[in-house]
């Protein structure tokens, strides 16, 4: 949606966790755009991401 930015919640932050972060919302970008599934997508009825998903 136009004007929409999604941001996590971080109580925290570990070694390499930014890294980590950003490598996986470039894959999901480029997944996005090429009309692949998403990686770490939640299950809403479950209300957690799903161990199907991880990758």
């Amino acid at each position: 949606m136009p004007g929409v930015m999604i941001s996590p919640h971080t109580a925290g932050e570990t070694t390499g966790e930014r890294e980590a972060l950003v490598e996986v919302f470039l894959d999901n970008l480029t997944r996005h755009i090429e009309g692949r599934p998403l990686r770490n997508v939640v299950d809403k009825r479950r209300g957690y991401v799903s161990g199907t998903n991880l990758s």
